[in-house]
């Protein structure tokens, strides 16, 4: 049995758009129709343009927004079915760390009591002799000299409050942590620290992690299998190595043709530029929701959306002419970890 396992999830949020006499209500479909399964210690990355229900469907996981249809399995147990007497005691299990480490943290509390706060929440049996020893424990794991545990937010630089955030969201031994872009308000030197870290702590606790970032040399280095999304669908998930090395639907493609093309300056192959905007999930297109910015959509497309269907083991692709583009070169044969 996986650890996680998600069914045909849709999160259709209302949105009221006023007339001259009346108001009425349009959903944005932020995420529409998405299953994937994660194993116990594995990590897999998100990754996607900016709106493509990334961050949504985290939230959706995690009980942190309702979601429209669909399940949230969690070791069999569907989580939007428990009470939220229920679901609060499953907190300890399931952890997340927000992309701005300042927001998520509380001005008033020092981070020492930030950090051990789950503990005093989950762990009442903890004496408080136990707890400062497992917070200082914590602190020295994330790269955080504990004497600074009496400190506030304020006087810390974004990159060590993000190692507060990930402390304290791994001091209670979760069985998963979703790092919704942990790194994007960083600076490029602190990210690979970051990165580095969060690699490291998943080594050591062996917690499945979700990482979702923009940064895909970063989600090479960290994750195991890479999912990508366009419009709140999945359009390809495979392997780390057969998603670089062989990808087959041609928005992945050309996603992974942008970094080669920034990294590999001079080099004479092109980079595969998308044509058009990526259309408001309010009014998505008919039939595959890529159909309008792909170079080799035809009036199939146009009419029907494509499955995701499993091309070898462990590799799904939603496209009608995967198969086509299999004998093409692919866009990325590698790219440099972080």
């Amino acid at each position: 049995m996986p650890l996680l396992e998600v069914e045909n999830l849709r999160v259709h949020l209302p949105v009221r758009q006023p007339h001259l006499f009346r108001s009425s209500t349009a959903y944005l479909r932020a995420v529409d129709g998405i299953s994937f399964r994660l194993d116990a210690g594995e990590t897999l990355g998100i990754v996607g343009e900016s709106g493509c229900g990334k961050s949504t469907l985290c939230r959706a996981i995690m009980q942190l927004t309702g979601i429209s249809s669909g399940k949230v399995l969690w070791s069999g147990e569907n989580l939007p079915d428990l009470s939220q007497q229920e679901m609060d005691r499953k907190r300890s299990e399931l952890q997340m760390v927000f992309q701005d480490p300042t927001a998520s943290l509380n001005p008033r509390m020092t981070i020492g009591s930030a950090i051990g706060e789950p503990l005093t929440v989950f762990r009442p049996d903890m004496d408080q002799g136990s707890r400062l020893q497992a917070v200082q424990e914590m602190m020295q794991a994330v790269g955080l000299p504990p004497e600074l545990a009496n400190r506030y937010p304020h006087q810390f630089s974004g990159g060590q409050c993000q190692r507060v955030a990930i402390a304290r969201a791994m001091i209670l031994k979760p069985k998963l942590v979703v790092c919704d872009e942990p790194v994007s308000a960083l600076d490029v030197s602190t990210q690979a620290q970051i990165v580095n870290l969060l690699k490291k702590l998943q080594k050591n606790s062996g917690a499945a992690f979700i990482f979702v970032s923009h940064d895909l040399p970063a989600v090479r280095y960290m994750c195991t299998r890479i999912m990508v999304m366009y419009l709140g669908k999945v359009v390809e998930i495979a392997t780390r190595d057969e998603l670089f090395e062989n990808p087959r639907h041609p928005y992945t493609r050309a996603l992974l043709s942008a970094v080669r093309h920034s990294r590999q300056a001079g080099r004479e192959e092109a980079r595969i530029v998308l044509a058009g905007e990526v259309p408001s999930p309010m009014d998505p297109p008919s039939g595959c929701a890529f159909h309008t910015r792909c170079p080799h959509a035809s009036q199939w497309c146009r009419k029907e959306a494509p499955l995701l269907d499993e091309i070898s083991v462990g590799h799904q692709v939603a496209c009608h002419y995967w198969n086509d583009l299999a004998a093409e070169e692919p866009a990325v044969r590698t790219a440099s970890p972080v």
